[in-house]
Order: structure tokens, then C-alpha cells, then sequence
């Protein structure tokens, strides 16, 4: 239901998702499954298009969110991605705000 998984990252409060950040990472949370579970994963030109970003910017973008924890990225053979898994991460104390935006 990918409408749970945008909820949740609406939601949760972490300061370190805003902008391009945010809006692919929801664009993941429409193509997943229930489980969150992205296979085969949408390619970066299908979440650009969504997104209304550049193609590079997704790029970046996936990448962050993997180093944030929000995304696993799994490789099969060779050098393309097989599938995606996305996350709720614990949001750190430096990354999360209060109900009026001021930081936790």
C-alpha cells in the first residue's frame, strides 16, 4: 500500500528530508509494494518523470537516501540494480523537529 509508506515519511518528522530528497523518496514509497518492496525498481528516467526532476538530481537523490538509511539497493549480476527495498529508519535527534518545525 504506498500509501502508507508516503504517510510514514511525511510524517516522521526528519529535517534531513526536504526538497528533491523527499519528493523521490515518495515517488518510491507510489511504485512500492505493501512491504516495500520495489522489484523490479522503477528506473531513475520513470522517477524523474514523476518527480519532475533531472534524471542526475534522482541519482543523487538515491543515493542519499541510501546513506540515510531509507532505501536498500540490492545488485544482481553485473552492474544494474535487481530491486529496492525501502526503510523507516530511526530519525536521529539531529534530524528530527516538534509539531512547529523547531528542532528536537
Amino acid at each position: 500500500m504506498p500509501a502508507q509508506w508516503m504517510k510514514t515519511y511525511i510524517n516522521n518528522g526528519d529535517e534531513r528530508l526536504n526538497g528533491s530528497l523527499l519528493l523521490t523518496l515518495l515517488a518510491l514509497a507510489y511504485n512500492a509494494d505493501t512491504g516495500g518492496f520495489l522489484m523490479p525498481p522503477p528506473s531513475e528516467a520513470l522517477i524523474a518523470k514523476q518527480t519532475r526532476l533531472g534524471v542526475e538530481q534522482v541519482s543523487v537523490d538515491l543515493e542519499k537516501l541510501g546513506d540515510l538509511g531509507y532505501l536498500f539497493r540490492y545488485r544482481g549480476v553485473g552492474s544494474t540494480w535487481r530491486y529496492y527495498f525501502l526503510n523507516d529508519p530511526e530519525v536521529p535527534k539531529d534530524g528530527q523537529t516538534d509539531k512547529e518545525g523547531k528542532q528536537i
